[in-house]
């Protein structure tokens, strides 16, 4: 294994692992929780420089849903190079292979380090070991920038996580701080507190629809009135609650 994050989906009443293989620089496993089984994809790449062609490593990825092939997964990486592809990997059957559907040249400087995905609108986010947050969408012709980047103080994110309610995108930041931005990519509010940089974070999600069967006002309120969380996890070997209203 390498420091590249696991992805995980629920498809067809199991769950699919998903992570990056150390010494085979470009395969993608895939491992079945309900039947202990694993196999191996390849999504090695080539990028062109300056100075002549090398093998773009894989460096984040993310397993999503596609919509043509019920026995296919979609899985997003996120290259070395900056660039962000799309492969659709069947998983039936005993042959297994990533077809590349679709590639984009993000608007990063540096390699891109975390990606995830908003299945209502189909949007991607990703961040990147440069200052930069980005979101596309995807439709059947590919990637499409959505809006302008959003911009970070200081360069550096471990992981981005995107959240429907509130709709946030948290980025964990080498900087030792949590920030949050709207889906428009415009700064909301931080977390600091660590003493070195922060690896993950994640959010608590609350099923709001569940208070319109409350009939009681008050009871109603208070339901809708719980407090989010924010886990943060950092370097310094802490681990930090927030409730995400403070920080807004």
């Amino acid at each position: 294994m390498n420091f590249c994050t696991f992805s995980h989906i629920q498809h067809q009443d199991t769950t699919w692992v998903a992570g990056v293989e150390q010494g085979k620089e470009g395969n993608i496993f895939f491992y079945n929780i309900a039947t202990a089984t694993k196999f191996v994809v390849d999504v090695s790449s080539i990028s062109h420089t300056d100075i002549g062609t090398r093998e773009d490593a894989p460096m984040c990825l993310k397993l999503v849903p596609v919509n043509d092939n019920t026995d296919a997964l979609g899985l997003l990486v996120g290259y070395e190079s900056t660039k962000l592809q799309l492969y659709s990997v069947n998983l039936s059957g005993d042959k297994h292979a990533a077809v590349l559907k679709c590639s984009q040249k993000t608007a990063h400087s540096e390699s891109i380090m975390s990606i995830d995905y908003d299945s209502d609108e189909k949007a991607i986010y990703t961040c990147s070991a440069d200052n930069k947050v980005c979101r596309y969408t995807i439709d059947a012709a590919g990637f499409h920038a959505a809006q302008e980047p959003g911009i970070l103080r200081h360069g550096g994110s471990a992981e981005i996580r995107f959240f429907s309610s509130p709709k946030l995108v948290a980025v964990a930041g080498w900087d030792y701080a949590v920030h949050l931005l709207d889906s428009d990519l415009k700064l909301r509010g931080e977390a600091r507190f660590h003493r070195a940089s922060v690896t993950s974070v994640d959010m608590s999600t609350l099923a709001r629809g569940n208070a319109e069967s409350i009939s009681n006002e008050v009871a109603r309120a208070r339901w809708n009135g719980r407090a989010q969380w924010l886990v943060v996890a950092s370097q310094d070997h802490r681990i930090s609650l927030w409730n995400v209203q403070d920080l807004l």
